[in-house]
């Protein structure tokens, strides 16, 4: 384990590490030597609960609905083979995404976001 995470004992979950303060904490805002976000001084540790340094990495679902020609006698099957399972790429969504966005149009209206889970237990991200 590295200096700047530990248990507080050897039975510890993951969910439960505590993380030190390193001056990679700090901001040039503050010239007091301690995190900027929860404000723990330097060599003791980062509050888990209320710090913006201590993360974890989740897993989020992006639902968008958006209009998009196809040929005029296209079924929903033909439409979803396709998108699904033909040549036509996924990463192709992301240029009708941004043609959306060069229109003048702002994504918040048509899009909405799912948590799915966590991916990680805590981690420490000073910089």
């Amino acid at each position: 384990m590295s200096k700047n995470h530990e248990p507080e004992s050897q039975t510890q979950t993951e969910t439960e590490l505590r993380f030190r303060v390193t001056t990679e904490a700090m901001r040039p805002v503050n010239p007091d030597a301690v995190c900027f976000y929860c404000e723990a001084p330097v060599g003791t540790f980062h509050d888990n609960h209320t710090c913006a340094l201590v993360n974890k990495t989740i897993k989020i679902r992006m639902i968008v609905e958006y209009d998009v020609n196809v040929p005029f006698n296209w079924t929903e099957d033909q439409i979803l083979f396709y998108r699904h399972h033909s040549a036509w790429c996924s990463d192709n969504a992301i240029d009708e995404l941004n043609q959306l966005i060069t229109d003048g149009d702002c994504l918040c209206p048509i899009t909405r976001f799912e948590y799915v889970g966590d991916v990680s237990g805590p981690f420490l991200e000073e910089r």
